[in-house]
C-alpha cells in the first residue's frame, strides 16, 4: 500500500494515478471528505486528513510501505507557519512508522545561505525528515510548466500574457508534473535513500511570449524589466506594478463602500 497526499495538487494526482496504472494498491490522503469519492471510483483507498494535524496524518500514513509527501504553500503564512507544517509532517512520519518517504522538494534546497525564498521551508522539512527512521529519497524539482495556469484565465480571457520574469532571455528549466508523478511512483516502487535532482527543457519568458501569441494571445504585460520582443499587432504595456496594485486596491474599495472621504478625495 502506498500513500499519497496531496491528490487534489498536480503531482499528488499523477503519482496516485501512475500508481493505479501500474496496479499498486493505493490510499489517497484528502483534507475535504467530499473529495475522496472520485479517488475511491478509480480504486483507491481514501483517508482524511489535514497536514497540520499530527495525529490524524500518522494515522493515515501508518501500514504503508511507502508514502509520498509536499509541502504545500499557505497563501498567508510566514515562516513560522511553514515550519509548523514542516514538523508536523514529519513527526506525523515519525509516529506512523512507516519505512520509506519520497517527499517532492525543490533545486536549491540543499542550501542553508542565501535568500532562497519558500524554498528554505523545503529545505528544512528534508532536515527534519532526515531526522526520522526512514528511507527518504527526496525528488528536488526544478520550475513546473504548469505555472502557466496561475495566468492562464488572463490569457484565455481576456488574450493578455502578463510577464513577470527578471528577464526575457535567461533560460529557466520547466518540467511537466505528470513527469514529476511518474519519477515519484518508480521511487515508491524502488526505495533508495537518495536526492534526486530533476530537471527538464529550458524555456525564456521570451518563448513563453512567442508561443503564446502565436497561439493567439493579443496583448503582454510586462510587470518586471523584460524586453519581451512582440510582432506587429500585438500589443504590449509596460506595467508598473505597484501603481496597479493601488489602482485595483481604489476600484475593490469603491466596490466594498469601504473608503472613507479622505480617501475619496485624496483619490479624486
Amino acid at each position: 500500500m502506498y500513500t499519497i497526499t496531496g491528490v487534489t495538487g498536480h503531482v499528488g494526482a499523477a503519482t496516485a494515478q501512475e500508481l493505479l496504472d501500474r496496479g499498486a494498491a493505493v490510499r489517497a490522503v484528502v483534507r475535504d471528505p467530499a473529495k475522496a469519492t472520485s479517488w475511491e471510483e478509480r480504486g483507491a483507498h481514501t483517508s482524511i486528513a489535514d497536514f497540520d494535524d499530527r495525529a490524524a496524518l500518522a494515522e493515515a500514513l501508518r501500514g504503508s510501505d511507502g508514502v509520498f509527501v509536499m509541502l504545500p504553500t499557505i497563501p498567508t503564512g510566514g515562516d513560522a507557519e511553514h515550519r509548523e507544517m514542516a514538523d508536523s509532517i514529519a513527526a506525523a512520519v515519525a509516529d506512523s512508522g512507516v519505512p520509506h518517504v519520497v517527499l517532492l522538494s525543490s533545486i536549491g534546497a540543499d542550501r542553508t545561505e542565501g535568500d532562497t525564498g519558500p524554498i528554505r521551508w523545503l529545505h528544512h522539512l528534508e532536515t527534519r525528515l532526515r531526522q526520522v527512521d526512514v528511507t527518504l529519497t527526496a525528488i528536488r524539482s526544478c520550475h513546473f510548466q504548469e505555472k502557466v495556469e496561475t495566468v492562464l484565465d488572463a490569457v484565455l480571457g481576456a488574450g493578455v500574457y502578463p510577464v513577470f520574469g527578471e528577464s526575457a532571455d535567461v533560460p529557466t528549466p520547466m518540467v511537466a508534473t505528470r513527469d514529476i508523478g511518474r519519477v515519484v511512483a518508480e521511487a515508491l516502487l524502488a526505495p533508495v535513500d537518495e536526492v534526486v535532482d530533476l530537471e527538464g527543457p529550458s524555456y525564456t519568458e521570451q518563448e513563453v511570449a512567442d508561443r503564446l501569441v502565436a497561439a493567439g494571445v493579443s496583448s503582454i504585460l510586462n510587470f518586471a524589466a523584460t524586453a519581451i520582443q512582440v510582432p506587429e499587432g500585438v500589443h504590449m504595456r509596460k506595467v508598473d506594478l505597484s501603481t496597479e496594485l493601488q489602482i485595483l486596491a481604489f476600484h475593490e474599495q469603491q466596490r466594498s463602500g469601504g473608503m472613507t472621504d479622505d480617501l475619496l478625495e485624496g483619490a479624486g
